[in-house]
């Protein structure tokens, strides 16, 4: 049964598509700047435990990494200016990832056809009952994060919209 894959420096794939590695023992994978796409159940129900998301990654659809053994996941930082991510609805649903930084090229969490939708952020990390801390690359210009809570950023930068408490958060949080 499949459990490592690496995608060679120079390798030409763009896009892991839809279902690729589902419901397989997928434990390993790296994957290579150059990837664009990130198909819809690509490594949903994976042994996957971490994953380094390259800069170039455009898109990370919906259910990617539904139900994973994903605990760790890091993105390469790009520009906010230059360079764009977007992360569909359940995109890291029931992954048990406790915490995680967000990159300063993320332009969307959840539903991004409609703008910054900040209703949906909660469905990208649906059934996820172990996250405590969202953080965010101080270089992004349409979220930030404060004391592990995500926000976005209103009509300025001195404006901000609570956008999502992670469901593990706990104490007490105090916001500004």
């Amino acid at each position: 049964s499949l459990t490592d894959v690496n995608l060679p420096e120079g390798a030409r794939t763009e896009t892991i598509g839809a279902y690729a590695f589902y419901n397989t023992k997928l434990a390993n994978i790296i994957l290579r700047e150059g990837l664009v796409d990130i198909g819809t159940y690509a490594f949903a129900n994976t042994a996957l435990t971490s994953v380094s998301i390259p800069k170039s990654v455009k898109h990370i659809r919906e259910y990617a990494f539904n139900i994973a053994s994903l605990t760790d996941v890091t993105f390469t930082n790009g520009s906010a200016v230059t360079d764009e991510l977007y992360i569909y609805n359940y995109a890291f649903a029931s992954a048990p990832i406790a915490s995680i930084i967000l990159p300063a090229q993320l332009k969307s969490l959840g539903e991004h056809d409609e703008g910054y939708n900040y209703q949906t952020v909660d469905y990208v990390f649906n059934g996820n009952l172990t996250l405590h801390t969202i953080e965010v690359n101080p270089e992004n210009t349409i979220y930030t994060s404060f004391d592990g809570v995500l926000c976005l950023y209103g009509a300025t930068t001195e404006e901000l919209i609570l956008s999502y408490c992670p469901r593990a958060k706990t104490g007490t949080l105090y916001v500004p």
